[in-house]
């Protein structure tokens, strides 16, 4: 299960590229392999070994991040170089709705304080089902790109899901980029049809929190 403190993470030496590789439960298996692969391989700590993996990782340097609520000026930066990225009908910074009743912000820090993850919830109806009450919309996924695909979007969602469930949030949606829905659905999202009321044909996702 992610904590909403990540641990120490490490920096892993790979052939192609350097990627990131967490505390032993922050990731399911499949998600080590696809951090491990193409990797040069040296030494692990004990406490990250798993079965799965080959013998030894090298070890760089230690980093570390927390999971905590962000401001709105925060959420800024990434914001407008990764969720807008050049797309000029999406609002590239700020959003009507940032310190309306109900929004929060949400964002992996490291250790200087630099947001290198971050997302939004509004408390905003489905337009498919107006009638649950309290549902959130997700929005402004972003995670800083020399950091995307080591698992940061993934722990603060996460964090994000487990926060809404304890606050009995009955439901969470979005629109999503077709090649990010794969990312979602391993979450349990559903994939649903465009929104008539949106200028994109980006597909709707909807996590059931009840369940």
């Amino acid at each position: 299960m992610c904590k909403t403190h990540a641990g120490d993470l490490y920096v892993v030496v790979g052939i192609a590229q350097c990627v990131m590789f967490a505390t032993f439960d922050s990731f399911d298996v499949r998600s080590r392999k696809r951090l491990l692969a193409n990797t040069d391989i040296t030494r692990i700590p004990e406490s990250l070994r798993v079965r799965s993996m080959a013998a030894g990782v090298k070890i760089v340097r230690p980093m570390e991040f927390s999971v905590r609520e962000l401001s709105p000026i925060e959420t800024h930066d990434l914001r407008r170089r990764v969720s807008a990225a050049g797309r000029i009908s999406l609002p590239s910074w700020d959003h009507e709705l940032d310190e309306a009743p109900g929004s929060w912000h949400l964002g992996a820090v490291d250790s200087q304080g630099t947001v290198v993850a971050m997302t939004t919830f509004f408390q905003l109806p489905f337009p498919y089902q107006p009638e649950v009450a309290g549902a959130y919309r997700l929005q402004f996924m972003a995670v800083e790109p020399s950091l995307q695909r080591t698992g940061l979007g993934t722990l603060v969602l996460t964090e994000g899901i487990r926060r809404l469930r304890l606050s009995e949030v009955p439901l969470l949606w979005a629109t999503a980029r077709p090649e990010a829905v794969p990312f979602y659905q391993r979450f349990g999202f559903a994939v649903g049809p465009a929104l008539e009321s949106e200028t994109t044909d980006q597909p709707t996702i909807l996590l059931d929190l009840t369940s």
